[in-house]
């Protein structure tokens, strides 16, 4: 459904035949230069591999972001006198509605796991509690 949509919007500035309003589009995403190059080479850019591509693309951005999180919050949660300066420069800067806290007295484990975005070996385990100040609000909602 997503590539058949960009073909659609594609083909309506011209992409198809390798047109002159494509030319003139400055900036173009992923599925727009895949389907350039398909329009080029159909036996082997095939709306399936456009599919898998892109669904590595959103994969591989996803769980790279999620585990740069992960490994900055252990190293915050280990260091709390450096997570309570980010805090408060947080609450300088925007609305921040939750407090974290190590589950245990002991250090969060920082080794790190097989992969080609090093995952932590273990998931990260951390308590999350609402702060006073929005307390009301979530409740609310």
């Amino acid at each position: 459904e997503l590539v058949e949509g960009c073909k659609r919007r594609f083909k309506s500035y011209g992409g198809e035949g390798g047109g002159d309003m494509v030319a003139e589009v400055k900036t173009k995403t992923m599925i727009e230069m895949l389907l350039a190059l398909q329009a080029k080479e159909p036996e082997y850019y095939t709306d399936a591999l456009i599919r898998s591509l892109m669904l590595n693309l959103l994969t591989g951005g996803t769980d790279a972001s999620a585990g740069t999180m992960e490994w900055a919050l252990s190293l915050l949660l280990n260091h709390p006198h450096v997570l309570k300066k980010a805090q408060l420069e947080i609450d300088r800067s925007m609305i921040q509605c939750f407090d974290w806290e190590r589950v245990g007295k002991e250090l969060v484990d920082m080794t790190g796991g097989v992969g080609l975005s090093m995952p932590k070996a273990k998931p990260l385990m951390a308590y999350c509690r609402a702060r006073p100040v929005a307390a009301k609000f979530l409740s609310e909602n």
